[in-house]
């Protein structure tokens, strides 16, 4: 929609516009059409860079549970292997050539990343797959399970120890809130649990829960209105000290300037300068806000945050259903690895609240995995059974022959009875 031309009468009267319109009017220049996008070129590329993380959903979404696992071993393997890299960059220094790019963090390990908070991202999320099947080595105590136990306990420790020298303090708080979810899954899959705790009661709980969520967030909404001044006081004091707060403030005035259909995806590096105070101009460069829904909110309009809340309900939905309890007729390990990517889901969404974790191919991937795993988990054994009845019935059906047509022209004897 973004990329559609419009006549100069409509896109004019669009917010942020008026500007272009009347500086091609004082130039001479007849209003050309444009499209709803401020720089096309960017929002194309943007959109091009989405291939992807819709390939990777679809693929775990509709073809099996082998390929979804295979897939969730390479987020694995990859983790791992940025976190060995992580090592070498820091023993190689600021200047070492295994530092992928020229804007970096430098005095800390990255990885396959130009940030070293994308770099804890992967690998609390590779902890959180790796949950999947560590919970179900556990849990069955098979023999010969020994030494997938130890390689499990090894991978743990290297990606907690790619968060802990990453020095990222959301990485380290969402890990630890990974590990949260890790601990209630593997509760969920004992049976003394269960019979400590009934799912009903663990129903009520959450609920309640969540009620008392809504409760807090209101009390909270109505102190900060009640005592604003003070409130504003705090802002302005932890803006002081941690420079995302300003770019949170300016990349909200310059989204409420673009409402309703946004400035265009990608457009944010160049639309921020527009807004930015010089007061607060730093030497660092702000190519992202680090809010992942702000950002998208001033690229996409209203029309983008629509799109988010009703994928958002769905994704909720999802996960509600995936640690309801045991399905009937799907593999426990399908659920379990359902289930982990419900948590690396949550993870990345929170994350992308002080950050862009999203923005970038790999983790986006990996987040259109994990929304693969929560969709398809289920779904595709019913699907494999439609197919195969329809196959049945294809088959089983007798073959209908043509109805017999009067020869054009008599056969032989026919004449010769004649």
């Amino acid at each position: 929609m973004q990329l559609c031309f419009l006549p100069p009468s409509i896109w004019s009267r669009l917010p942020g516009r008026s500007t272009i319109y009347e500086g091609l009017v004082h130039a001479g220049v007849d209003p050309p059409w444009l499209p709803l996008s401020l720089e096309p070129e960017s929002t194309l590329r943007s959109c091009l860079s989405l291939i992807p993380p819709i390939a990777v959903f679809l693929s775990s979404a509709l073809l099996g549970p082998a390929l979804r696992r295979s897939m969730t071993v390479t987020v694995l393997a990859v983790g791992a292997l940025s976190v060995l890299l992580g090592v070498a960059q820091t023993y190689g220094g600021p200047n070492s050539p295994l530092r992928f790019y020229e804007v970096t963090n430098l005095s800390s390990p990255v990885g396959f990343f130009a940030n070293r908070n994308h770099y804890s991202a992967l690998s609390y999320c590779a902890a959180a797959f790796l949950g999947a099947w560590s919970i179900g080595w556990v849990r069955d105590r098979r023999e010969g399970e020994t030494v997938k136990l130890a390689l499990a306990f090894l991978l743990y420790a290297t990606f907690v120890f790619g968060v802990l020298s990453a020095g990222s303090r959301a990485g380290l708080f969402l890990a630890l809130l990974g590990g949260l979810g890790l601990a209630a899954m593997a509760l969920s899959e004992f049976e003394g649990f269960k019979t400590l705790v009934p799912v009903d009661r663990i129903a009520k709980g959450s609920r309640l829960l969540g009620v008392s969520l809504l409760a807090t967030t209101a009390l909270a909404a109505l102190a900060a209105t009640i005592w604003s001044d003070k409130v504003a006081r705090i802002v302005e004091e932890v803006g002081a000290r941690e420079p995302r707060v300003e770019i949170f403030r300016t990349t909200f005035r310059a989204a409420s300037s673009y409402m309703p259909f946004g400035a265009g995806i990608g457009t944010f590096e160049s639309v921020y300068q527009m807004f930015e105070d010089p007061q607060h101009i730093t030497p660092e460069l702000i190519n992202r806000a680090h809010n992942d829904w702000l950002e998208l909110w001033l690229e996409g309009g209203a029309p983008s945050l629509a799109v988010v809340v009703i994928l958002s309900f769905g994704l909720f939905a999802a996960i509600g259903r995936v640690w309801r309890g045991a399905e009937n007729g799907v593999c426990e390990f399908d659920q379990r690895l359902a289930r982990a990517s419900s948590i690396v889901v949550v993870l990345l969404a929170i994350h992308s609240l002080v950050d862009y974790p999203l923005r970038t191919t790999g983790l986006a991937c990996v987040f259109a995995l994990a929304c693969g795993n929560l969709v398809g988990w289920r779904k595709v054994e019913a699907v494999r059974d439609l197919v195969a009845a329809l196959d049945d019935r294809v088959i089983s059906r007798p073959m209908r022959r043509p109805a017999s047509r009067e020869p054009l022209v008599a056969s032989t004897d026919e004449k010769a009875a004649g």
